[in-house]
């Protein structure tokens, strides 16, 4: 989730194909110190969820904490949960006087490990890299899992199996008596990186997967196997397990994998990808999570995906699943669907799970007003291409062919007063169609696209219906957006394309977010209604 808040979003699944929301593992700002930038660069990191003895832990790494005085509120942490399905159960931080990324939880014998990347200090660098960063092998140490005290020194156990950027994964699954499936955008921007470790044991073997390649189109899962949790290490001889690298498919950047075992003794693994579209390449879904089906050979190595075709993730495969999945036609063909969202969770005093802002709740939640259907947001003078604080909630774009419409209340008072929606990447990179005041037109109807440095505004268009419905929706390689008018009939002000919001353009993880935010420096409120999500096919 990054610099989104709340942190670090839990699903629900009893047959790993259909996933329920369960809300957010940070749910309080003791949980989720960030600073008073956003940047979808810094924040949260990739967790890991794992369950022991009755109680699930998930450990990840806030790169945008802070401290207070002498405590710290940043880097690597813990928190831990009885009871994952209850809103606000899990625990406040432990801190981890460790700095690294993706770090990992392994249980063994009363003994607790943790696994993380290490940087070049650590490993013999060869003389034909220049590098002065970067992340080049992966260690290891005992930890206290009560106080987050590391009971041994880090010890660099593997270097890689030699490709670029050895990472991590963005799902990670693990089992009770259900799945519980946890997941957050990794990030990976420098060059040479090996990231993202887990540690599993089968058949008295030690395994080590990481991932590789980098998190872009080159991105690949790698693993070996030891007789000892600390290594040495036999790299398997048929890596990379998992890559699409040079692959023509419609999924791409496949990797940051992990591997779960099902009650019924099944394997699967859970990787993300990515699907661009047009050419050159750009995605604007940001990553999203795959299942691939797990065999293993007679020589105790893992294969991913079809015997046929190894290494390779397809739409449609044949995996034991546990409980009773839906069929493939119920996922792949929903054609032309209209989901109205609620803006509250179970609580009426609280945001649903799909919902999320940019930095952590407040000033937002103090504005927040709802009867389920519509939400009241009040303008503050913070703006979507500021700091942290601008008064949005957004969802997830979670389908190519998508988009939205919402029904909005506002009566502007200045040109410095608008509300609407936003097709948000990051603060430099965003289309909005809004409400605003013109001296030439009165209150009108806008479109302006950031890109950048360059910020461009179609001509305003007189509006004098007291409610006003906009709508965004990408179709083929570019948005629109525009709104409805007296006569009911949309009216389409501008297409642009979605190349200049992909992450290929814009950079960031987490894809694009529809949102509807309220700006004003008199603090006017807006209120939003019947927030509707459109889309078809996946």
């Amino acid at each position: 989730t990054f610099e989104f808040a709340p942190g670090i979003a839990l699903f629900h699944s009893t047959d790993l194909v259909s996933w329920s929301p369960l809300g957010h593992v940070l749910t309080r700002p003791s949980q989720l110190p960030l600073g008073d930038t956003f940047s979808s660069f810094l924040g949260i990191y990739a967790p890991t969820i794992r369950f022991h003895n009755g109680v699930y832990y998930v450990i990840c790494t806030n790169t945008n904490g802070s401290r207070n005085n002498d405590e710290k509120r940043t880097g690597m942490f813990i928190v831990k949960s009885t009871d994952p399905f209850e809103y606000g159960s899990w625990s406040d931080p432990l801190w981890i006087d460790l700095d690294a990324i993706d770090p990992s939880l392994y249980f063994e014998d009363g003994e607790v490990y943790i696994t993380s990347p290490t940087g070049p200090s650590a490993i013999p660098i060869p003389p034909e890299y220049d590098f002065k960063d970067g992340i080049w092998g992966i260690q290891q140490a005992k930890i206290d899992i009560e106080t987050g005290k590391l009971l041994t020194e880090p010890k660099v156990i593997y270097e890689g199996s030699g490709g670029r950027n050895p990472e991590g994964n963005r799902m990670q699954v693990c089992f009770k008596d259900t799945l519980i499936n946890i997941f957050s955008l990794f990030l990976s921007h420098s060059q040479k990186k090996k990231k993202g470790p887990h540690i599993y044991k089968r058949n008295g073997k030690y395994y080590i997967l990481i991932a590789e390649g980098g998190t872009e189109y080159g991105h690949m899962v790698t693993i070996a196997r030891s007789d000892d949790i600390s290594g040495p290490w036999e790299k398997c001889p048929h890596n990379p397990i998992l890559s699409h690298r040079s692959l023509h498919s419609p999924v791409q950047g496949v990797g940051h994998g992990d591997l779960v075992e099902t009650p019924e003794g099944h394997w699967f693994m859970v990787c993300h990808g990515i699907r661009p579209i047009g050419y050159p390449y750009g995605h604007v879904l940001g990553r999203e999570t795959f299942l691939v089906p797990v065999t293993w050979s007679e020589d105790g190595w893992p294969i991913v995906g079809k015997l046929s075709s190894p290494g390779r993730l397809f739409m449609e495969m044949d995996g034991e699943l546990p409980g009773s999945p839906p069929s493939l036609s119920q996922l792949l063909n929903k054609r032309d669907v209209s989901q109205l969202e609620v803006f509250t969770g179970p609580d009426s005093n609280i945001l649903g799970p799909q919902w999320m802002t940019l930095g952590f709740l407040a000033p937002q939640l103090t504005n927040f007003n709802s009867d389920g259907t519509a939400v009241t947001l009040t303008g503050t003078a913070k703006t979507l291409s500021g700091s942290i604080g601008a008064s949005f909630i957004g969802r997830r774009q979670q389908h190519i062919e998508s988009g939205v419409l919402v029904t909005l209340k506002f009566d502007p008072k200045t040109q410095l007063d608008e509300a609407g929606i936003s097709i948000f990447a990051n603060p430099l990179f965003h289309y909005d169609v809004f409400l605003t005041k013109r001296a030439e037109s009165g209150r009108s109807v806008v479109v302006r696209r950031t890109v950048d440095d360059f910020v461009v505004e179609t001509t305003a268009v007189g509006v004098v219906a007291e409610s006003v419905v906009l709508w965004v929706r990408l179709r083929e390689e570019s948005y629109l957006l525009g709104y409805v008018d007296e006569k009911g009939v949309e009216v389409e002000l501008c297409k642009s394309r979605s190349r200049f919001l992909s992450t290929e353009v814009a950079g960031g993880f987490t894809g694009v977010i529809y949102g509807v935010y309220a700006q004003s420096s008199q603090e006017e409120s807006a209120e939003f209604k019947d927030f509707t999500y459109q889309f078809t096919g996946i």
